[in-house]
């Protein structure tokens, strides 16, 4: 998988847009985490766990290949 194909898929869990800034990515990650955290979510706790670290990973990976070095 190329960078770009990366980072696209990295923003359907985040539901960012292609043109996404610094805040929105943020932003929209710290929403998601919010509503999907397994002590928060209200749906079924292994899904939430799931959920969560599709989030976290998604932050990283496009905060790694579109802001880093």
């Amino acid at each position: 998988m190329n960078r770009y194909q990366g980072i696209t898929e990295a923003r359907k869990p985040l539901e960012l847009p292609e043109t996404a800034t610094l805040k929105s990515i943020k932003s929209n990650c710290r929403r998601l985490l919010r509503e999907w955290h397994p002590d928060r979510c209200t749906e079924n706790q292994q899904v939430c766990i799931e959920m969560t670290r599709k989030i976290i990973a998604a932050h990283q990976t496009i905060i790694e290949e579109k802001y880093s070095g």
